[in-house]
């Protein structure tokens, strides 16, 4: 059977939901999750990046890791 695959917009839902989510996912047997960078969730001011709360793309990665996604 192949890897069941899903798409999430990590900046799009706040960081306390993130693991729940990945949860259910999970539960729905996804095994890997895409995602994009939206640049502009991160440089809404030029030159001045945010990797903060919603937009802290290592703790969603190491989210899913730790859920072997």
């Amino acid at each position: 059977m192949a890897a069941g695959k899903a798409e999430f917009h990590y900046t799009r839902v706040p960081d306390r939901e993130w693991e729940p989510e990945i949860l259910k996912m999970k539960v729905a047997d996804v095994q890997i999750i895409a995602t994009y960078v939206i640049g502009i969730h991160h440089e809404e001011i030029e030159s001045q990046f945010d990797w903060s709360g919603e937009r802290d793309l290592r703790n969603f990665l190491e989210l899913s890791r730790k859920h072997g996604m």
